[in-house]
């Protein structure tokens, strides 16, 4: 876990490799207590057991429900490790981070 927060955690989340990105997807329709379709999404990559890694505050809004991210780190033929968390947009609070592999 890279992160821990009060913000709640959208119900589903899958991140897809694509040619040239990754594809973020989450259903919010779990949309709990702590949560505001203002919250923005945050992503970490690592490329396999090396030392590579690359963070993005995307700007997105959690009510968009995807994020491509244009990344050469897809390129790599070693396995992509994956974090997804959330901020609010007053940049005080987070979420847990959700781990995906791909």
């Amino acid at each position: 876990m890279l992160s821990h927060g009060q913000i709640d955690l959208p119900s589903r989340l899958t991140v897809s490799r694509l040619s040239d990105g990754l594809l973020f997807e989450w259903d919010d329709s779990n949309n709990g207590f702590n949560n505001s379709t203002s919250d923005t999404l945050v992503v970490i990559l690592q490329v396999g057991d090396t030392s590579l890694v690359e963070y993005r505050f995307t700007g997105v809004a959690r009510c968009e429900g995807q994020f491509k991210w244009e990344t050469i780190q897809v390129k790599s033929d070693k396995f992509l490790h994956v974090w997804m968390a959330f901020r609010n947009a007053r940049e005080t609070q987070m979420s847990n981070s959700f781990y995906l592999q791909c």
